[in-house]
């Protein structure tokens, strides 16, 4: 092995393991405009504790985009397959229903995206 390939090698492996990882995953159904949302979110989220989550809630999935911990009273903005926003959980109301009904009542299917824990 020649220096020069040794130390392509290490600096590729050096970047790859610098690089913040995220997780993503695809959605149940496969949504295109959820996915393009995901994209987005992704970009320009609060780097620590943001996520992008699937739940079903009345027998529909929906979405929750949670910004993460960069300000205090952030809603968590619940969308449903076509991107329609169906309301937002949390913020300084502490709200917890989303189109009357109790988001406890949700059911957890998976992480979507996560922003990298440091």
């Amino acid at each position: 092995m020649t220096k020069y390939t040794f130390i392509s090698i290490f600096t590729v492996i050096f970047i790859y393991a610098c690089h913040p990882k995220t997780t993503m995953a695809n959605t149940s159904d496969g949504s295109k405009c959820i996915t393009q949302k995901i994209e987005e979110f992704s970009k320009h989220d609060c780097k620590t504790g943001s996520s992008i989550k699937e739940y079903i809630l009345a027998g529909k999935h929906v979405y929750t985009f949670n910004p993460g911990n960069c300000g205090a009273d952030m809603t968590t903005e619940v969308l449903d397959d076509a991107c329609h926003n169906l309301g937002y959980l949390g913020g300084i109301s502490g709200n917890t229903k989303i189109n009357g009904q109790d988001f406890s009542t949700a059911e957890f299917v998976k992480i979507l995206w996560e922003s990298p824990a440091y």
